[in-house]
């Protein structure tokens, strides 16, 4: 009996050993990799509050550099270009948002290739303005998101995410009108990071 216990020991040994191994070799691979950079092409959906709540839907891009943590934690920092479907003040095209911010990643490791996430942000955002009193308006977001990261080969990632946001922008006068404004959004997104 002991033989039989010892010989399926030993035989069961050689199937895991591939599988051993290779995680093995995944985890070494990935030991020496701490930055991501990625970019994300991503469509909003805006209501856009000033005075009265009006709907003004957006897409864009945004360029991410990550340092990734221990433990599945992720800093990352954004660049993020966005177009307006239509002004966001009167007078000119006051359509287009640059933004920068920082985003708090925490990936949920559940094996095989698919890992999901959550994440919190801040960002501060700028946009010119044509044929106002102002020269620019100002915006400053607060944003939750979750999504997913399917991890192709241990240097590539794709990924996918909903986020929702809230941004103040900053008073606007026109005329001799203060505007104030402020708007809700929910994005998605799609992206890939290379990781070094």
């Amino acid at each position: 009996m002991h033989k039989i216990i010892a010989i399926i020991a030993i035989s069961s040994s050689f199937f895991t050993m591939p599988v051993f191994s290779q995680d093995v070799e995944e985890l070494q691979a990935l030991s020496g990799k701490k930055i991501a950079i990625g970019l994300n092409l991503f469509t909003s959906t805006n209501s856009v509050d000033i005075g009265s709540s009006v709907d003004n839907d957006s897409n864009g891009l945004a360029l991410n550099v990550a340092y990734l943590l221990a433990e599945n934690w992720r800093v990352q920092g954004y660049y993020q270009y966005e177009s307006y479907e239509n002004s966001i003040y009167a007078g000119g095209d006051n359509d287009r948002l640059n933004e920068l911010g920082v985003n708090l990643i925490r990936v949920f490791d559940i094996g095989a290739k698919f890992s999901p996430f959550a994440q919190a942000g801040l960002g501060y955002g700028w946009m010119d303005l044509e044929a106002n009193t102002e020269s620019s308006a100002n915006a400053t977001s607060l944003k939750l998101g979750i999504g997913v990261i399917y991890q192709f080969i241990p240097s590539f990632e794709a990924v996918a995410g909903l986020d929702l946001q809230y941004r103040d922008w900053t008073d606007v006068q026109i005329g001799f009108d203060d505007l104030e404004a402020d708007e809700t959004s929910s994005k998605l997104y799609l992206g890939a990071n290379f990781i070094f």
